[in-house]
């Protein structure tokens, strides 16, 4: 069915009676693959989207058909068959403008605008998501307004928006607790502690995940404990509480050592407990497990970014740090320069200057240090990051 599909040919319309049980049991699958997709499960979700899909395809064009589509837009992202995913994203879409029904075109552009924040395509995974939320408002879809804006929320954050992180997720906090959807207001609250953290903000940060930890610690989604918990260890760990920010970071650790990355929303987690292992690697270089736990989250780092390559920045510039630390310096070197080229590419400005800031501190020669160190403080300036701006500072100062 999915090659007679990809090459044109149509599919067998069955009789209502049997064509209305298909659609339930797609709609069935559908619920499944959601259900595996939230609990880091790639393979059953993956298996599940394509029984809906399959299903779907019998019964011709319908809105089951057009969310089936997207939901396997996302689950080829995953393999990854970004070929694949691409054919699915546009099928979803002209299969959603077909039917034209308001609730399965949002479906569709929420889903394909998580596929495209994933690989680095912002506008038009903002496009998407933007559509998608004004749709849900018109619809008064709360839930699905909320997890829409949260996309949005992800998607800013990671470009160093924090701001607008903020926004979105105060506006979710507020629908979200008057719906008493906990998953959501737990969410809200970790988005937000980790836009505060960035922004210098700890106190802040910890009493919003402080109010929430018994929702996200005990949730049933796996990337909401990952991300609730990575979030403790960063704003402890930034606020100079090395051992809790440190028992905070062995918890996501454990977490995350034998899950597959499902989701784009992970990157900041993957990349602050790598952050935190390489920063306390380098005052203990001899700390077999230190550098065994290391090694293990730079790992992760890489298996992220062939499934999402907006992770690509992040493995060059944690990579060419730990390399720095075991002393090979040239190596260090050249990965921080690619981080730099691929930060830039990717459009990802809080990697890019962290790359300017580390070769700043490598180079030997001043005009090159002063470059990347200047180039480093104007981006932290300009997009909020009071904590990685005083360190930036603190050695122009002492220059």
């Amino acid at each position: 069915m999915q090659i007679t599909r990809l090459i044109g040919l149509k599919p067998r319309v069955s009789d209502k009676i049997e064509r209305a049980v298909l659609l339930d049991i797609a709609g069935v699958y559908e619920k499944i693959a959601e259900t595996f997709y939230f609990a880091n499960n790639t393979v059953y979700a993956i298996y599940a989207a394509l029984r809906s899909l399959n299903t779907a395809e019998k019964a011709g064009l319908s809105n089951e058909l057009a969310r089936s589509y997207a939901n396997m837009c996302l689950g080829a992202s995953l393999t990854p068959a970004r070929f694949l995913a691409n054919i699915y994203s546009k099928r979803a879409e002209q299969v959603a403008d077909a039917i034209d029904d308001m609730a399965t075109k949002a479906n569709v552009k929420l889903v394909t605008g998580i596929y495209y924040a994933g690989i680095g395509a912002w506008d038009t995974a903002e496009m998407n998501f933007k559509s998608a939320a004004e749709s849900y408002y018109r619809l008064g879809d709360s839930k699905r307004l909320e997890q829409t804006l949260s996309s949005l929320g992800h998607m800013h954050a990671i470009l160093g928006n924090f701001d607008e992180t903020i926004a979105y997720n105060h506006d979710i906090g507020i629908t979200a607790s008057e719906r008493r959807d906990e998953q959501m207001i737990a969410s809200s609250h970790i988005w937000r502690s980790i836009a505060y953290t960035m922004r210098h903000q700890e106190a802040e940060a910890i009493a919003m995940l402080n109010a929430v930890e018994s929702l996200f610690t005990q949730s049933p989604d796996e990337g909401i404990r990952i991300i609730g918990s990575g979030a403790k260890a960063l704003a402890h760990y930034r606020q100079g509480n090395i051992e809790l920010g440190m028992l905070w970071a062995d918890k996501t650790f454990r977490m995350i050592q034998n899950t597959a990355p499902t989701s784009f929303s992970l990157l900041p987690i993957y990349a602050a407990i790598t952050g935190i292992y390489l920063n306390q690697l380098a005052s203990k270089p001899d700390d077999s497990s230190l550098r065994t736990r290391t090694q293990h989250t730079i790992k992760t780092l890489k298996a992220y970014a062939k499934t999402f390559p907006i992770g690509k920045p992040s493995v060059w510039l944690w990579e060419g740090l730990y390399r720095q630390t075991m002393g090979q310096s040239q190596k260090s070197e050249r990965l921080l320069h690619k981080a730099l080229e691929t930060s830039i590419n990717m459009r990802v400005p809080y990697i890019q200057a962290c790359s300017h800031y580390e070769l700043g501190k490598i180079m030997v020669n001043p005009q090159k240090r002063q470059h990347h160190l200047q180039q480093a403080r104007e981006i932290f300036m300009e997009i909020g990051t009071e904590y990685d701006l005083q360190q930036v500072n603190e050695l122009l100062t002492i220059q």
